[in-house]
C-alpha cells in the first residue's frame, strides 16, 4: 500500500496512541477504511496491532498494513528527549511514513507534544515560521473556520501569535479555498485598544505583514463566522476547545435524559 493512489486517501495512524491504544485504534481504523476510499498504515507494535486486527475479519490487504515500530511516547514525557532517546517511537515512525511517500498525513491520538514534535523535526516548518501550532475547525463554530493555537502553545509571545496568523493563512487557502482569508484576535472585546498586552502587542505586529487581519473578535463571534482565521494563544484555545467538548457532552446528555423522561 502506498501513497500513489489517486483514489485511495492513505492515512499513517498511531495505532498505539492514546489511553487506550489498539483496542481503540484499529476498530477505527477498520470503520475508516470500509467506504474503500481510504487506506490505512498502522503503525507501532506488530504483535499488539495483530492480536486486535485477529478479532475482526480479515480487511482487504491494498487498504491496510502494518508499519513495526519501538516504543511509545507517554504524556509525561519532553518530547525533545523521547525524540532523541525513541526515534522509532510509534509517533515518530509515523511521520517518517508520510516524509517516504506511503502515506498523505498521519493521526495521532498520542501525546500532542510529541505529534509537534515529531512534523516539525520531520517535515520541517514554512520559511520564517520558528514553531508549529495546532489549529484546525472546531465542531459547533462556523463551517470552515481555523483557530490556532489550540493548545501547543500555552505561553507564547506576539511574535508568534503573527506566525500563527500566517499558518491559518496558508491552511484556509489550502484546505477551504479561501482567496483572502479573513484573520481576526481572539479577545475580550472588538473594539481596538481591548484586550490584554499580548493582544494589543500582537495587534500591532499585525500592522506590519501582508496578511488580511479584520482586528478583535470575541468568543461569541466563533459560531458566526466573521473571520475564517481565529488566532489566540494555546491556553486561552484549549480553554475554547474542551469547554466545546464538554458542552456538547452536556447538551446530547440532556437531550437524551429529556427524551427519555418525555417517552416516560
Amino acid at each position: 500500500m502506498t501513497g500513489t493512489n489517486k483514489n485511495i486517501t492513505s492515512i499513517a495512524l498511531d495505532a498505539m496512541g492514546g489511553d487506550h491504544g489498539p483496542k481503540v485504534t484499529i476498530p477505527a481504523a477498520l470503520k475508516a477504511i470500509s467506504n474503500g476510499e481510504v487506506a490505512v498504515s498502522l503503525v507501532g507494535d506488530q504483535a499488539a496491532i495483530q492480536t486486535e486486527l485477529d478479532k475482526y475479519p480479515k480487511p482487504p490487504e491494498h487498504l491496510i498494513n502494518i508499519v513495526p515500530s519501538e516504543g511509545i511516547v507517554q504524556e509525561d514525557e519532553s518530547p525533545a528527549l523521547a525524540y532523541r532517546t525513541k526515534p522509532k517511537a510509534s509517533v515518530f515512525v509515523s511521520a517518517a511514513t508520510v516524509k517516504m511517500g506511503k502515506a498523505e498525513g498521519f493521526v495521532s491520538m498520542g501525546s500532542t507534544g510529541a505529534s509537534i514534535a515529531a512534523a516539525t523535526v520531520v517535515y520541517g516548518t514554512l520559511k520564517g515560521i520558528d514553531r508549529g501550532a495546532l489549529g484546525g475547525p472546531v465542531v459547533g463554530y462556523a463551517p470552515n473556520t481555523v483557530i490556532i493555537d489550540l493548545g501547543t502553545n500555552v505561553d507564547t509571545k506576539a511574535g508568534l501569535l503573527v506566525d500563527f496568523a500566517a499558518l491559518g493563512n496558508v491552511m484556509s487557502k489550502l484546505i477551504y479555498q479561501n482567496d483572502n482569508p479573513r484573520i481576526a484576535l481572539l479577545s475580550v472585546g472588538s473594539e481596538k485598544g481591548k484586550g490584554n498586552s499580548l493582544v494589543k502587542e500582537t495587534t500591532e505586529l499585525f500592522n506590519a505583514v501582508d496578511l488580511n487581519f479584520i482586528g478583535n473578535i470575541e468568543p461569541n463571534d466563533l459560531p458566526n463566522g466573521k473571520a475564517e482565521v481565529v488566532i489566540c494563544d494555546g491556553f486561552v484555545g484549549n480553554v475554547i476547545l474542551k469547554l466545546t467538548e464538554g458542552l456538547g457532552s452536556a447538551i446530547v446528555d440532556h437531550i437524551h435524559k429529556a427524551l427519555g423522561d418525555t417517552e416516560a
